[in-house]
């Protein structure tokens, strides 16, 4: 569903903006007690990250690798990984006394993505060796795509996936961050979610973010706000392909993801007008 253009500006009002993590919890049909996990804070996520440079200005000298990208050339980035940890108020993953509910070892949660988006900064200074690369990713408009997909896992007693169910889905709106460092804002939405997604997950207080997307308040799609921190290493020069047309480099991500609900109607309005009048500016900034 596309957001009106106020509502678009909204919405990225709301998502460029930082916030503490709003403490949830989940209800899994697997647990290892009573199904139900700890207050978490922070999804810990281990990935392996795909990125693919289209040389747009023909840059490419035909010879050096690290001629291939530039600023303003397209990319598009495919990835997979896993939710490894709940994280508490410090950060700290919860493994003690199930709190987890058997997290790893009965289920878990894994995820893949497919995001465009363009490169606006390269760092050089690191050759032979290393090549920083940042991008930036999302229209700030919720329209199904950029999407990061989240599955429940059901486990075998090797730690084999035996089912898996589409759970969520995260489609990211804005990046910013640094080359290295990556922070992504998305939205919420469980369009065409198992039907374990509609009591799987809830905010402290009780309240089933699947009802939350379901009511539309306050906007249709971002419901839930959800901010990704992501680490990269190491920042390999791409690999140009045999054509000469495109280039990939593969990496290790880690990082960390949260979750917040979207403020009430007025306020957002309020917020969004308010830093319209501003002339907001914004970088974006994303290590592929």
């Amino acid at each position: 569903m596309k957001l009106t253009q106020l509502s678009a500006l909204v919405a990225a009002a709301v998502l460029s903006l930082s916030a503490n993590a709003e403490p949830f919890y989940m209800v899994v049909p697997d647990g290892a007690v009573d199904n139900q996990t700890a207050n978490t804070y922070q999804f810990g996520i281990d990935f392996r990250a795909t990125s693919n440079y289209v040389d747009s200005d023909n840059s490419y000298d035909g010879t050096n690798a690290s001629t291939f990208v530039t600023v303003g050339d397209a990319v598009n980035d495919v990835g997979v990984g896993t939710v490894s940890s709940l994280l508490g108020s410090n950060g700290i993953a919860m493994t003690a006394n199930n709190l987890d509910e058997g997290m790893g070892d009965n289920w878990q949660l894994s995820f893949n993505y497919n995001i465009n988006g363009v490169v606006v900064a390269v760092d050089n200074s690191g050759l032979p060796a290393s090549q920083g690369i940042g991008a930036f990713y999302g229209d700030g408009v919720v329209d199904g795509d950029n999407l990061i997909q989240i599955y429940y896992d059901v486990l075998d007693v090797n730690g084999n996936a035996i089912s898996s169910v589409l759970v969520m889905n995260l489609e990211v709106l804005s990046s910013s961050g640094t080359i290295g460092n990556a922070v992504f804002s998305a939205a919420v939405d469980f369009t065409g979610v198992d039907a374990l997604a509609q009591s799987l997950f809830f905010f402290a207080d009780g309240t089933n973010w699947f009802d939350l997307w379901t009511d539309g308040q306050p906007l249709p799609g971002i419901e839930i706000a959800a901010r990704i921190d992501t680490n990269v290493d190491p920042q390999l020069v791409p690999t140009v392909a045999a054509n000469g047309d495109t280039a990939s480099r593969t990496n290790t991500l880690n990082g960390s993801l949260e979750f917040n609900r979207v403020p009430e109607p007025g306020s957002l309005a309020l917020l969004g007008m308010g830093l319209l009048g501003l002339g907001l500016g914004r970088r974006y900034f994303k290590q592929a």
